[in-house]
């Protein structure tokens, strides 16, 4: 904590936090609505089970 505190500083580890807390709001509405990515889009990972 100490390290981060030092390199970036109280406000810039807020916006980590911030930016961190905004992804998994985003991850787990998009992952409830069951949002499939579009036909012809090459997937970045090997999806499990497929």
């Amino acid at each position: 904590m100490v390290r981060a505190l030092e390199k970036f500083g109280e406000a810039g580890i807020m916006d980590l936090v911030a930016v961190n807390g905004y992804y998994d709001v985003v991850s787990m509405t998009l992952n409830v609505a069951r949002v499939a990515p579009p036909a012809d889009a090459e997937l970045p990972f090997k999806q499990a089970g497929r």
